[in-house]
C-alpha cells in the first residue's frame, strides 16, 4: 500500500526489471545486480518472478485503488502482481 504517485513510479522500474529478467542471461543478471545491489532479490526475480511472466509481452503489476489517506487525503494503491 503506497501513494498514487509512489506506485506509478514503482510500477515503471518493476517492470523494466522483469522485463530485463526475462532474458535470463548474463547480461540480464548484471544489469538487475546493479540497479537492485541486492543478490537475493535479483535471484528470486530471475527464478521465480521473471518465470510466470514469460509470455507475457507486459503489465505485470495493477494499481488497486484503496481509498483516501486519512490526515492529509492523498490517495492510496495497492500494488500486486498480476495472476497468470
Amino acid at each position: 500500500m503506497t501513494t498514487d504517485a509512489k506506485a506509478k513510479a514503482t510500477r515503471a522500474f518493476v517492470e523494466r526489471l522483469v522485463t530485463i529478467g526475462k532474458q535470463g542471461n548474463l547480461s540480464g543478471r548484471r544489469q538487475l545486480l546493479s540497479k537492485l545491489n541486492n543478490p537475493a532479490a535479483v535471484e528470486k526475480l530471475l527464478t521465480t518472478i521473471s518465470p510466470r511472466f514469460k509470455d507475457r509481452p507486459g503489465g505485470y503489476l495493477r494499481c488497486l485503488k484503496v481509498g483516501l489517506r486519512p490526515g492529509d487525503g492523498a490517495r492510496r494503491v495497492r500494488l500486486e502482481f498480476i495472476a497468470t
